[in-house]
């Protein structure tokens, strides 16, 4: 692993409400432009990515943050705050009728994973570039550096995911040929995504990314992602992977940042460092900036999972039979499917 130790439609439109409409009017693209979202369960993670953007980028900038509300506390929306004070402008959001009440179809995330594909919808028309930023994500360098990528003609720069790395791979677009892909079509990773909003509303990313999903949902594997690697097939451009760097080692093999440490890590998966314990050097680094944040001093809790957990994932066993972790995934994934399909002939009652 790199040391990452050296880097300290209209229905929409019309539907979304600004949490903060009484704010000043927005200063326009001579600021960076961030979007993300969070609940509840996501704050802590959330307060953690804003603050280490907000310590290593340029203080010069102004930077704008557009969060999207999904039901958060007064109080951690307080800690949120109080964890960036004035380095950043919060813009708290709240989706309404953004998106159909549609929750995903298996695995652990909400309906709030599917905000990003109104990015261009939430933002204000007159701002025309945003950079979107998961919540388990950590900013290691100046995302000013990233913001001001040229855009390349294209709608969107992102980073090839590495465990999905073709539509057609495992885990990537279910019926790929059905939409007209090819088998070698690249298949980018959602969590950091900088997007030319103007192309976005000119293309209607957001339409067709919300039609794949209520026509395809039931089979749908990444959700969000999925929809959108199907809206943006052929108008994406690649990024280096130093800007969405995989914490987990096994994916991580297949990146290469072109310096010699991340500049943003991303906790995808289920192993996050905020809920499992003694995960290696990336999680210590990710306890240094929660010790930045209204939740200073939280640590996972230490159980017998964890500590089993933590052995595993540092273990070379892991290394051999990684390839039976994805196999559980997609037998979870197969059995949901199944599922789904014997409710809808009503071979089985909801809910069981």
């Amino acid at each position: 692993m790199m040391d990452a130790k050296k880097r300290g439609s209209e229905y929409a439109r019309n539907t979304m409400s600004d949490h903060n409409n009484n704010q000043a009017a927005h200063p326009g693209q001579t600021s960076v432009t961030i979007a993300c979202s969070t609940d509840d369960a996501y704050a802590l993670p959330l307060a953690v990515m804003l603050k280490s953007l907000a310590v290593n980028a340029d203080p010069g900038r102004k930077i704008v943050v557009y969060i999207v509300d999904n039901q958060v506390s007064s109080q951690n929306k307080e800690r949120i705050a109080g964890t960036v004070e004035n380095r950043l402008n919060l813009r708290w959001c709240k989706p309404g009728g953004l998106f159909p009440n549609i929750e995903p179809e298996w695995g652990h995330v909400s309906s709030a994973t599917y905000d990003k594909l109104f990015m261009s919808r939430l933002l204000p028309e007159d701002i025309g570039k945003a950079l979107w930023l998961d919540s388990d994500t950590l900013v290691l360098d100046d995302i000013c550096t990233l913001f001001d990528t040229p855009m390349q003609g294209v709608n969107l720069l992102a980073v090839q995911d590495p465990l999905i790395q073709k539509v057609s791979s495992p885990f990537g677009v279910q019926n790929w040929r059905n939409f007209g892909l090819s088998p070698a079509d690249p298949y980018f990773n959602a969590g950091v995504l900088l997007v030319d909003l103007d192309k976005w509303r000119e293309d209607d990313i957001a339409g067709h990314a919300l039609t794949h999903v209520l026509e395809n949902g039931k089979r749908v594997f990444f959700f969000d992602q999925e929809a959108l690697n199907v809206a943006l097939a052929g108008k994406w451009t690649r990024l280096n992977d130093r800007w969405n760097y995989s914490a987990n080692a096994q994916h991580a093999k297949n990146q290469s940042p072109e310096h010699d440490s991340p500049s943003i890590v991303h906790f995808s998966g289920g192993l996050k460092p905020w809920v499992y314990p003694d995960l290696g050097e990336l999680q210590d680094l990710y306890f240094q900036y929660i010790d930045q944040t209204g939740w200073k001093g939280t640590r996972p809790e230490d159980s017998l999972q964890g500590k089993l957990i933590a052995w595993y994932i540092k273990s070379s066993i892991r290394k051999v039979i990684y390839p039976l972790e994805n196999i559980r995934l997609w037998l979870r994934y197969r059995l949901r499917i199944r599922n789904n399909k014997m409710k809808s002939q009503g071979i089985i009652k909801s809910g069981k």
